[in-house]
């Protein structure tokens, strides 16, 4: 009876260590299917990790190369849809030439932004060397996974520093 004892012992063992297994594989299996589907789901909405830079980034970028004299850089930072506002690279690089010039010198500042799924709007203040700020909103959104600016919207002059 001693040899049957151990083979009941065995036994119990062996399938006690099977159930384990078998619920081991099955938290596995359903861990694999959940990160399938968190995977799936950010690939099909757009992650924030497929889309790059930012609304503020792509904002900083353009007054860096309106200011840089970069039309390729400039124009590339915006959409089609201000393109034909501005009337085609050839002219919206005059108008950059233009701009350069102007900032040369100046400090742009994000103040806020508004972000509304795949557009934001970006508040933003210029403050010229004598010291005189100009605020301009500009509107931002995704296109082709990339932040561009897609609208600008300038407004009257800022209250500058005051002298007391």
């Amino acid at each position: 009876m001693g040899a049957r004892g151990s083979d009941v012992t065995t036994n119990a063992y062996q399938s006690l260590e099977a159930h384990r297994t078998h619920r081991r594989d099955g938290r596995r299996a359903r861990l694999f299917g959940l990160l399938a589907v968190i995977v799936g789901l950010a690939a099909a909405c757009g992650g924030g990790s497929s889309v790059s830079s930012s609304p503020a980034q792509a904002s900083r970028d353009l007054f860096a190369a309106i200011q840089a004299n970069d039309c390729n850089r400039a124009y590339a930072l915006q959409t089609r849809a201000l393109d034909a506002e501005e009337g085609g690279k050839a002219k919206a690089c005059g108008g950059f030439t233009q701009l350069s010039a102007r900032y040369r010198g100046n400090t742009f500042r994000v103040l806020r932004v508004d972000r509304h799924g795949d557009r934001a709007d970006v508040f933003t203040e210029r403050i010229n060397p004598d010291g005189s700020v100009r605020t301009a909103t500009l509107g931002t959104k995704v296109k082709d996974r990339t932040w561009k600016v897609n609208s600008l919207t300038r407004t009257s002059p800022a209250a500058g520093p005051t002298s007391s």
